[in-house]
């Protein structure tokens, strides 16, 4: 009895296809994405620069180490 496997063979290279289509499509993502991070991460100032300049605005405060690692139940209240 002769048993069919050009089935299995069909299934195989669809297979094989399917991995390296897939393959290629997160290569060329991830080229795309880390070309977006890459001109973002060039347009956007440092933090150094972005505090410096709040703080000669005067629109905001400087966040002290302080301030910022305080929470609202830390505060006693005034009288």
């Amino acid at each position: 009895m002769k048993e069919n496997t050009l089935y299995a063979r069909i299934v195989m290279v669809l297979l094989a296809v399917n991995v390296a289509f897939t393959g290629y499509v997160v290569y060329r993502l991830n080229g795309t994405t880390q070309e977006q991070i890459d001109s973002v991460s060039q347009t956007t100032p440092s933090a150094s620069e972005a505090q410096a300049t709040t703080e000669t605005d005067g629109t905001t405060p400087p966040v002290t180490e302080e301030s910022s690692n305080a929470t609202t139940d830390e505060f006693a209240p005034t009288e």
